[in-house]
């Protein structure tokens, strides 16, 4: 058999078609059919469908063509379709055509269900009489028509029994949805992964404990309710140490690594967290320090006390609380959202954090500022060293809860936290044995010469109080690809953009200023550090419940930055080392310290950190100045300095803080840069500020056409990129299966 040389005056379908046939003669050629077929023993070929319609959904990469081969083999189909389709709510899902419309729509659902796992099976579904067929007697999946959600909306399943009852309404509340249907995919209803772990921490306030990673597996409410209710279920809940909370405790990397950058105590003294909340009509002093006296008791680590006792430091969780002594009052003259204002609260700030005293417990300060135009509102300012980004929302939860309580004249009574930090540091540091075999991996992302910015880095020079902060925006079109449709076309996050593009505009800054380059870029990257299966492992695995617990759990690990020969080569780098890296980073402190606050002795503890810390915060809504609803963030006060004196070493020569900002004009990133201004000049930030924006740009314009996969898309492979870019060369838009 013969095939013609290529598609007439259609050079880009004939490059995509017509491929080299590595089998045969010089300049022979092989057609691409697009055909999923499986070779049997004998060698036969099995015909599976088609390969030309590969998307993503919900996380997951979806072959059409498998999806359409069983439906065609369903008793009595004669044409099958699948697709991806948007509803009007803006939820996607993945709907299937099956003609003829006399066919036994649940015999072909029962067909697909047997044979495809369920992220793969269409949640919507069409009967049509007739199909339309282009030129080559194949389906015209233009032709077909417009998905009918209607019907799946129809197809509702009731909660059966009191369990079903209450974990649906608590799906309901958290999508904004009246009615759920117990058979429905929490995903497929608009669920996602920060979702699953508001719905664990909702389930677990009912009575029912279900994790994050459970929520994924399991998707249903009907599935939840059996998983909650099976007494024989899975890992057991790591046990709490005698005392509970209260008690001396293994000291986290992240606390060490504060001492690291402390010359003495008093250099971290005031090294703290703040929110400035509304507060709600009627609050008072007295009835504040009552609330937060409830809320420490219920959240030990607010009360922890860092001291040295015969020469090491030492932590102890859940000391006494003077809950009178840590309110303070203020009566401002001048009206909420003025200049004055804004003065007037950092003043208060002030005089709150300057009473912080780690080695005596006192962590956390509040102060109700009372305004010119009877308004309040609270600033609560806590010690890093009790509280994180991801123990705002508890405490939030707990401010209001007790205050309807304390309102109603009831006793506080808040939600206990699951797993303490207490335990749970002590359960990660007895990781340390199995960490070991990681060491040779971190010390290749910790070079000897961090990156190099043009000059040295001084610790006793350059402290937090000699800083300079610039801020940098990207906006318009690039922002809105970058935020958006550009990490999906990388199948990966923002991060791995920002990185990617990041390492190659520090790349270029240094080659414009004579900077010697390393063949990579080093940053310390920071995460959340509350993986709650990390103890999943061994002989013994347990599983922690940290959705209620307050405390500092960050980790940070570093991350070497392959600039690559181009923007898209830079991005998939990043991505794979991202998904690279071991349990999350969480070895990497737990190696590099001790478990008194000390750094471990060897090359990975006495090696220095990397000269840039990056950290992408995610996605932040506008402040709504004016909205006075009870404990939400105040929108009229300026941004609250993470210490007010400044005394501790910068934790890297260029701290970078990102995030996406929502405005009138839709979303932008927006960019803090920090620097020691005896190192770094504001005009050679701006400068590399500019080169990044134009490295962004670039990955725009480079994600309008085909990326490409990269090895984390073909896992178990073994494959590396350049393979990948090699069959991509003579084979473009082929699918590779491990």
């Amino acid at each position: 058999m013969q095939i013609a040389r290529g598609y007439a005056a259609a050079p880009a379908l004939t490059a995509e078609r017509f491929v080299a046939d590595p089998f045969g003669e010089p300049g022979s050629r092989l057609y691409r059919t697009g055909d999923l077929v499986k070779r049997q023993a004998g060698g036969d070929l099995e015909y599976l469908g088609r390969t030309d319609f590969q998307v993503k959904l919900r996380g997951q990469r979806i072959e059409l063509g498998e999806i359409e081969a069983v439906i065609a083999g369903a008793p009595g189909v004669v044409h099958a379709a699948a697709t991806v389709a948007q509803a009007s709510t803006g939820g996607e899902f993945l709907v299937g055509y099956v003609s003829p419309a006399s066919v036994d729509l649940d015999s072909v659902k029962e067909h697909v269900a047997a044979a495809l796992p369920e992220y793969m099976q269409p949640s919507v579904w069409n009967l049509i009489d007739d199909v339309v067929l282009n030129s080559a007697g194949k389906l015209d999946r233009k032709a077909l028509p417009a998905p009918d959600f209607s019907a799946a909306q129809s197809e509702y399943a009731a909660p059966v029994g009191s369990v079903e009852e209450q974990l649906a309404a608590i799906v309901g509340g958290l999508l904004g949805i009246d009615r759920v249907s117990v058979t429905e995919s929490f995903f497929a209803l608009g669920g996602d992964s920060i979702m699953s772990i508001r719905l664990a921490s909702a389930a677990r306030a009912a009575g029912w404990e279900l994790s994050p990673r459970e929520i994924f597996e399991s998707r249903t409410v009907r599935k939840m309710a059996a998983l909650v209710t099976n007494s024989d279920r899975g890992v057991q809940v790591l046990d709490e140490l005698p005392g509970g909370g209260v008690g001396e405790s293994v000291i986290r990397p992240i606390t060490s690594w504060m001492l690291e950058h402390s010359s003495q105590p008093s250099d971290f003294a005031d090294f703290a967290q703040s929110m400035v909340l509304v507060a709600p009509a009627g609050m008072t002093p007295e009835a504040l320090a009552d609330i937060l006296a409830a809320i420490v008791a219920a959240h030990p680590m607010l009360s922890a006390r860092l001291e040295i006792v015969d020469e090491a430091w030492t932590l102890t969780a859940g000391t006494e609380f003077d809950a009178a002594e840590s309110v303070l009052s203020v009566q401002s003259t001048n009206d909420s959202g003025t200049e004055e204002f804004g003065a007037d609260v950092l003043r208060a700030y002030t005089e709150a954090v300057s009473g912080m005293d780690p080695a005596a417990g006192r962590l956390l300060r509040a102060c109700l500022v009372t305004t010119g135009d009877d308004r309040a509102r609270i600033v609560l300012a806590i010690h890093h060293l009790g509280v994180d980004a991801v123990s705002w929302p508890i405490l939030i939860e707990d401010l209001i809860t007790a205050w309807a309580q304390h309102r109603e004249g009831k006793p506080i009574c808040l939600r206990a936290e699951g797993t303490s930090q207490r335990a749970w540091a002590g359960a990660v540091a007895g990781l340390r044995e199995e960490f070991e075999e990681q060491s040779g991996y971190w010390l290749e992302r910790l070079p000897e010469l961090p990156t190099r910015l043009g000059s040295r880095f001084d610790a006793s020079r350059d402290r937090d109080k000699t800083s300079v902060a610039l801020v940098h925006n990207v906006e318009g079109e690039v922002a809105a690809e970058l935020l958006t449709r550009l990490p999906e076309a990388f199948g990966g996050t923002v991060d791995d953009v920002l990185l990617g593009t990041f390492a190659r505009a520090v790349h270029g800054w240094q080659r414009s200023r004579g900077i010697d380059a390393a063949a990579t870029v080093s940053v310390l990257a920071e995460g959340h550090g509350r993986d709650e299966h990390l103890l999943d492992r061994g002989d013994e695995p347990r599983r922690a419940e940290l959705s209620r617990t307050v405390g500092w759990f960050t980790t940070l690990a570093p991350l070497k930055l392959d600039p690559a020969a181009d923007v898209v080569h830079a991005i998939k780098a990043a991505k794979e080392e991202r998904l690279g890296t071991p349990d999350g980073g969480a070895g990497f402190g737990v190696l590099r310290y001790r478990e008194n606050g000390e750094r471990a002795i060897g090359d990975l503890g006495s090696r220095p950190l990397p000269s840039i810390l990056f950290n992408y915060l995610g996605a932040t809504g506008a402040a709504g100045v004016g909205v006075e609803t009870p404990f939400a963030t105040a929108g009229d006060v300026p941004p609250l300095p993470g210490s007010v004196r400044g005394e501790m070493t910068m934790s890297a020569a260029l701290i970078i803080d990102a995030m996406s900002v929502a405005s009138e004009d839709g979303r932008r990133l927006q960019v803090r840069f920090r620097f020691p201004e005896a190192m770094l000049q504001a005009e050679d930030v701006q400068g590399l500020a500019d080169q990044w924006s134009a490295e962004l740009s670039a990955a725009v314009e480079a994600g309008r056409n085909q990326i490409g996969l990269s090895p984390s898309d073909v896992p178990g492979s073994g494959i590396t990129q350049e393979e990948l870019d090699l069959i991509a060369l003579d084979a473009p838009g082929a699918q590779v299966w491990p």
